[in-house]
């Protein structure tokens, strides 16, 4: 009897032993597993990273593309200013070289008309 019992409690010992080893076994599955999902979550964390580096990029673009833009636009606003300045001294130029030439007619017609009343004036002498 005492041998039976012995026998018991070495099986149960075993079984006790075997309990444990699958406890740790699935301990360490269980560890796997979760290496796993956090490396998923890790890649999905990267992806999401260099998403929002290109969308960075993208808006880096975006306004590297604008500030050109509205350089161009100054640049044509400066040229047309420009442009029109010159426009304006060109007409005040003729303006001046046509008020000049009027004067000119207008002072020889103030000229001749004074001679004519001298030479009047004279021949009524």
């Amino acid at each position: 009897k005492d041998k039976d019992k012995e026998k018991d409690r070495r099986r149960e010992k075993d079984k006790e032993k075997d309990r444990a080893k699958e406890k740790e076994k699935d301990k360490t599955k269980e560890k796997e597993k979760h290496k796993e999902k956090e490396k998923e979550k890790s890649k999905h964390k990267d992806k999401g990273k260099d998403k929002d580096k290109d969308r960075g990029k993208e808006k880096d673009k975006e306004k590297s593309k604008d500030k050109d833009k509205k350089k161009e636009k100054e640049k044509e606003k400066e040229k047309s200013k420009k442009d029109k300045k010159e426009k304006v001294k060109r007409a005040r130029s003729s303006d001046s070289s046509a008020d000049e030439k009027s004067r000119s007619r207008s002072a020889e017609k103030a000229k001749a008309k004074a001679k004519r009343k001298r030479a009047a004036s004279s021949s009524s002498d």
